[in-house]
Order: structure tokens, then C-alpha cells, then sequence
């Protein structure tokens, strides 16, 4: 069988989450939202910037497949 992943919808966080999270970032400002992301406008280091906020889904238990492909993918995305 199948399992399904919780579609709820992208938990926003408070401005002061962010801030905390991401000293560099000025000037937020919340654009929109899809499923498992938000975007938002902001300045890093004085500079205008779009930053996009993604909330990864838990993979279901007892899925091994699923946590072994996330594994992958997360530890094989280039950086920057």
C-alpha cells in the first residue's frame, strides 16, 4: 500500500523567526505561498533578494525507500 504524505499547507512563520534565523535578512516582506513553500521579498546585506522558504514533508514511517531517496537527493544538491 501506498502511504501519503501530509499535504497541509506552508506553516508561516513569524517575522521574528526569520530574522533570528537569517541575521543578513532586512526589509521582509511575505509575497505568497504555495503547498510546502512561502515567498517572500526581502534585503541580504543591504541588497534586494527573494527568498523562498520550504517546508520538506516527513517522510512516511516504514517507507525506507522514500528516506533512502530523500537522503540522495538531499546530500547530492550542489551548493550555492
Amino acid at each position: 500500500m501506498k502511504k501519503r504524505y501530509n499535504t497541509q499547507m506552508f506553516a508561516k512563520p513569524t517575522d521574528a523567526v526569520i530574522y533570528a534565523a537569517l541575521p543578513r535578512v532586512t526589509d521582509l516582506t511575505f509575497m505568497a505561498q504555495g503547498s510546502f513553500k512561502g515567498v517572500y521579498k526581502c534585503k541580504v546585506d543591504g541588497k534586494a533578494e527573494a527568498l523562498k522558504l520550504i517546508q520538506i514533508p516527513p517522510v512516511p514511517v516504514g517507507d525506507d525507500d522514500a528516506a533512502e531517496a530523500r537522503k540522495v537527493w538531499v546530500f547530492s544538491k550542489p551548493s550555492g
